[in-house]
């Protein structure tokens, strides 16, 4: 099942998107703090900041590599591959 995963086509990743998708994690945590930095007016340091900053990068990560998961070779979201002429 892992094996077909990875790829190129409809519903498979590429090598390369859990790198992606870790970067796209990281970088909604740090504009998220920091605009909670602005909007409070100083830099939160609590747990339930913390938390809440795991679950925003939980969740920017893993919405990456589902729109990933499903966009084709040729980049179209939502469509099958099209069929390959011998």
């Amino acid at each position: 099942m892992i094996k077909n995963l990875i790829g190129e086509g409809f519903m498979q990743l590429k090598k390369n998107d859990i790198l992606k998708g870790f970067i796209m994690a990281m970088l909604s945590v740090v504009v998220t703090y920091v605009g909670q930095c602005i909007d409070k007016g100083d830099v939160p340091m609590d747990a339930h900041t913390w938390v809440l900053e795991l679950k925003i990068a939980f969740g920017a990560g893993l919405a990456y590599l589902l729109k990933n998961f499903f966009t084709s070779s040729d980049d179209k979201f939502l469509k099958v591959e099209p069929k390959k002429e011998a």
